[in-house]
């Protein structure tokens, strides 16, 4: 809130003892902000308001209101049954034999102890004033502890952004939700931008965020407004381009918010900059990979539209067999590769207008074991997918397949998901060797084959869904 207010309780079953603790307390500020005095002249009342009220910073409480040990009953309830450790509780007693100093400070956690006639003007204001101090530095240390831990949070949901559509999206919600629970901003309001070549693009917002102004021209970092209602964060460069993130608040950021963004700004964007130069490399990557696929596809006479299709094809099936997101994600990206390995194939063979002789379909054969050493690789994923579905996707669940002969469910998911969706398109497709095959041909085809070829589940999730992967064809043509 951009204005301070402390809230005290005072807990007395005598009037007169409210009515003048109040008066003295309602002139005293603190750190820029007022008193907000509230009473109970019960233990049941001050209980009821310690639910209703947020943010008591400080309570004074009588022991004997209702019964002997009300005020105690009232201090245990906030400690142990409302959890709250932050609120300040001062007994202050008119009675101290009902409630020894001793009994009292050892077993309850209370943070001082006073006799009513202890509490002259002048002592009352120096306890408020030390306690709101402790008290403030209590919850600052407790907001600090918890949004350092809602930071390790952030970056692993922020490493789980990468298996994400959209990206830059997931992105900005990820970041605005820490943003909002640790700015205390119920709105707000972000955009995130790419100044390129071309000029500035949107790439994500939520709410009515606009931006004005170059990019390029920014710091590196983060940085409030000057009105404090405000945040950008600043990104290096990637490929030629600047990235920012531009927040705008519903409301001035206090003191306290700016601490806690001073301790987590810095970390925030690191992981949002290692995160983007991560998005980066794996969209060049799969990019290059795509571009090496097209092109063996090409001479092998198939077509762009063909590996495209093939990745949705198989990311349907994926996601219908119940495999996890991130394995959906994973052979969606890598089933463009499964004929890389044509690559080491000669021309004259993969152009050959007419059937294959014996010696030819012995080099043909090579190349899903020449696909898999080319892609094989410890360090990235994508490419190990890629891998296993090369070396798999002709291999037949009766075991007559190649290269290795592998036999049902020892063939992997991969590449027995991958071996459906190549074949599903082939027949669909038109080429200058063979008509397209209607949709119920290609039904029956897999009807005869399930159990033979292919996995005979895997191939009853093809057929009772056939006119959502015919859709796949029909919305990807060549």
């Amino acid at each position: 809130m951009s204005k301070k207010e402390w809230k005290i309780l005072v807990v007395d079953d005598e009037p007169d003892v409210l009515e003048i603790t109040s008066m003295i307390l309602e002139d005293i500020e603190y750190d820029g902000g007022a008193l907000t005095i509230l009473t109970a002249q019960s233990a049941k009342e001050a209980c009821a308001l310690m639910q209703e009220q947020k943010g008591i910073a400080l309570a004074f409480v009588d022991v004997v209101m209702e019964t002997e040990h009300a005020g105690l009953d009232f201090i245990k309830y906030v400690r142990n049954e409302l959890q709250n450790k932050d609120v300040r509780l001062i007994v202050r007693t008119g009675n101290p034999g009902q409630a020894p100093f001793r009994d009292v400070v050892r077993h309850l956690e209370i943070d001082d102890y006073k006799e009513k006639t202890d509490l002259s003007a002048d002592k009352l204001e120096t306890s408020v004033l030390t306690s709101l101090r402790a008290y403030k530095n209590l919850v600052q240390r407790r907001r600090l502890e918890e949004s350092l831990k809602d930071l390790v949070q952030v970056q692993q949901l922020l490493q789980n952004v990468n298996t994400q559509e959209p990206f830059y999206e997931s992105v900005l919600q990820v970041l605005s939700g820490f943003l909002k629970k640790h700015l205390s901003q119920a709105s707000l309001q972000s955009v995130f931008l790419q100044q390129g070549p071309k000029g500035v693009k949107v790439l994500a917002k939520e709410g009515l965020a606009q931006w004005s102004g170059a990019i390029s021209e920014a710091p590196v970092g983060w940085s409030v407004g000057a009105d404090k209602k405000s945040v950008t964060f600043w990104m290096h460069q990637f490929g030629g381009k600047h990235y920012v993130i531009g927040v705008q608040l519903g409301e001035e950021l206090s003191a306290e918010v700016l601490e806690v963004l001073n301790t987590v700004g810095h970390q925030l964007m690191t992981v949002v900059k290692t995160l983007l130069l991560q998005h980066h490399l794996v969209s060049a990557q799969s990019e290059v990979l795509n571009r090496l696929c097209g092109s063996v596809e090409s001479k092998s006479k198939e077509t762009g539209a063909h590996i495209r299709r093939v990745a949705l094809y198989s990311e349907k099936l994926a996601v219908l067999c119940g495999l996890a997101p991130e394995h959906q994600r994973l052979i969606k990206e890598a089933a463009p590769m499964h004929d890389i390995g044509k690559v080491g194939i000669p021309d004259h063979i993969l152009q050959k207008p007419g059937p294959l002789d014996e010696s030819e379909w012995e080099q043909m054969r090579r190349h899903p074991k020449i696909g898999y050493d080319l892609l094989v690789h410890e360090d990235f994923e994508v490419m190990n997918c890629g891998a296993i579905i090369s070396y798999a996707h002709h291999e037949k669940w009766d075991g007559s397949g190649y290269p290795q002969g592998l036999q049902g469910e020892a063939i992997p998911i991969e590449g027995r998901i991958v071996a459906i969706a190549d074949v599903f398109d082939a027949l669909l497709s038109k080429r200058v060797y063979k008509a397209a095959w209607t949709l119920d041909q290609v039904g029956t085809l897999f009807k005869e084959q399930a159990g033979r070829h292919f996995d005979p589940h895997l191939v009853q999730l093809l057929l009772e869904h056939l006119e959502a992967f015919h859709q796949i064809f029909l919305q990807n043509k060549d």
